[in-house]
């Protein structure tokens, strides 16, 4: 079945379809992050947080800048998700035991990594 605007190409329906679930993890992870962090610290707390995931974002930007140079986007940007994927393992199987820590990791990782994989892909 042929949509209209649809790209003949697999490679171009497969782009959309990978850019589609990546926004809709963003969305999640944003909605979880915000939940978690309310959840555990009082609203005071939000505006250090993102200070501090502010300054781990630059910090991971630098270094995702210098990784870029020396490796192909093509081969940095999978092992960053395979590696956002493993922290949300490692995240979900200790928030149960150290929910205020983990729950102030969960916020850098969504805040600090997220938009480096995101704008890796495109």
């Amino acid at each position: 079945m042929k949509l209209a605007g649809m790209p003949d190409s697999p490679a171009a329906r497969q782009a959309i379809l990978v850019s589609g679930l990546m926004m809709a993890w963003q969305v999640a992870a944003k909605t979880t992050r915000g939940s978690l962090f309310l959840a555990v610290f009082p609203v005071t707390a939000i505006p250090p947080a993102v200070g501090g995931a502010a300054v781990c974002a630059i910090v991971a930007a630098l270094f995702t800048a210098k990784l870029l140079q020396r490796y192909s986007p093509f081969k940095l940007i999978p092992l960053f998700f395979l590696l956002g994927a493993a922290l949300h393992g490692v995240e979900w199987i200790l928030l149960p035991s150290f929910p205020r820590p983990v729950t102030a990791f969960i916020y850098i990782h969504i805040l600090a990594l997220g938009p480096l994989m995101l704008s890796g892909f495109w």
